[in-house]
């Protein structure tokens, strides 16, 4: 729940700092609170992992599941973050740092706002298929394979997924199935 959504519903900051002084709400972080004994799923575990690491950008399998391009469910929210960032204080829920360069962070990220309130970063479908074949190690080559088929399985942008495969440097693994599906 977001400080946004208890204005909405028109309550104050002191029946706020009342609920969570009482222990009926958790702050996260400032603006960021929950239910105390509920820990997220979803979108509202991407919520709280970005509102811990804010820079972080969702990716690999959970950016997969939200996508519906895996049948993997995430055993941690995992987060494309700079090079340089420091480990987060341990939250409630499991995070899997994925250090990348600076530049990987630029390209096809989407911001999403979703009904719930809050928002998190998270790369794009083509982009998301792209890393997980650079990051087979981490989630296995299965994963990424699953995802490729099922992305190929809907509508997508094949310049998005040429386009992400080169700046990954995965094209070795996609160009041979875009033949292969186009001849």
């Amino acid at each position: 729940m977001t400080r946004d959504q208890i204005d909405i519903e028109g309550h104050t900051s002191q029946t706020l700092a009342q609920a969570v002084h009482s222990g009926l709400l958790r702050r996260v972080r400032q603006g960021v609170y929950r239910l105390p004994d509920i820990l997220p799923h979803g979108e509202a575990s991407f919520i709280e992992a970005t509102a811990y690491v804010p820079q972080g950008i969702v990716c690999l399998t959970s950016a997969l599941s939200h996508y519906g391009l895996t049948t993997q469910l995430p055993s941690a929210v995992f987060l494309a973050v700079p090079a340089a960032t420091n480990e987060p204080k341990p939250g409630d829920i499991p995070l899997r740092l994925v250090r990348m360069a600076s530049r990987f962070l630029l390209a096809d990220v989407r911001e999403v706002r979703p009904s719930i309130g809050g928002r998190y970063r998270i790369f794009s479908p083509e982009r998301s298929v792209c890393e997980a074949f650079r990051f087979q190690r981490l989630i296995g080559e299965d994963v990424a394979y699953e995802a490729l088929r099922n992305l190929l399985g809907q509508t997508f942008d094949r310049d998005a997924i040429l386009a992400a495969s080169e700046l990954t440097n995965t094209q070795s693994h996609i160009l041979p199935v875009l033949r292969t599906l186009s001849s």
